[in-house]
């Protein structure tokens, strides 16, 4: 949590500076009405740790989110949003653990000067989750899938920092959550137990956004 504070306070402390320069005979049209939004962003992560009794853990991490939207006014963009992210964990027991999003949202810029605007995000988002489990060489047997869905949604503020004509640099602080309900089955004797959980967490987030005047079709 502290990690997350740590970077908000920074996140917040940067607004005054990045909305100060303003100049009222700048022609903006980033955010005018017709103009398309874009942005893709991913990552993938793979290691491995080994601790003073030889136990080896190996994590696999990938993330990706794609978000598009069209300025229908000023200052106001729908569209989309689609992200995902998996887990593949080995520590005596294998973990793979993948999420999937998909859902419309909505930008709202509050204010646009020569550098860029400060803005308001929200949206909602149908959600799946699968978690698979497996013992390896434990006394106590595990093999188990649960695989969840349900709805949720999206909401945050954010600054772009625009760094040329059509590029643009997104700071933005989100919280994502999700009511989901499923199954967990044991594989082993095709045992069901039914699941209910609210799911969210908190992210920051940077990364490049294109703004254009015509999409891809």
């Amino acid at each position: 949590m502290t990690f997350y504070a740590f970077f908000g306070l920074i996140f917040i402390g940067l607004f005054p500076f990045l909305a100060a320069a303003q100049d009222s005979t700048y022609q903006h049209t980033s955010f005018e009405k017709g103009m398309w939004i874009s942005g893709l962003s991913g990552s993938i992560q793979s290691g491995s740790t080994t601790d003073k009794n030889s136990n080896t853990l190996i994590s696999n991490q990938f993330t990706f989110q794609s978000q598009s939207a069209y300025f229908f006014a000023n200052r106001l963009a729908i569209g989309w949003n689609i992200s995902g992210s998996g887990v593949n964990n080995n520590d005596g027991q294998h973990q793979e653990n993948s999420i999937f999003a998909l859902g419309p949202y909505s930008r709202y810029y509050l204010h646009q000067n020569p550098y860029g605007g400060m803005f308001a995000e929200l949206g909602a988002q149908y959600v799946t989750l699968s978690d698979r489990r497996t013992s390896l060489g434990s006394s106590i047997s595990l093999n188990e899938i649960s695989r969840l869905r349900g709805f949720g949604f999206i909401t945050g503020i954010g600054y772009t920092y625009l760094l040329h004509k059509g590029i643009g640099f997104d700071i933005r602080m989100m919280y994502q959550g999700a009511w989901m309900r499923g199954d967990r089955t044991n594989l082993d004797n095709e045992e069901r137990e039914n699941l209910k959980a609210y799911v969210g967490q908190i992210l920051f987030q940077f990364g490049f956004t294109i703004f254009i005047n015509e999409f891809f079709f």
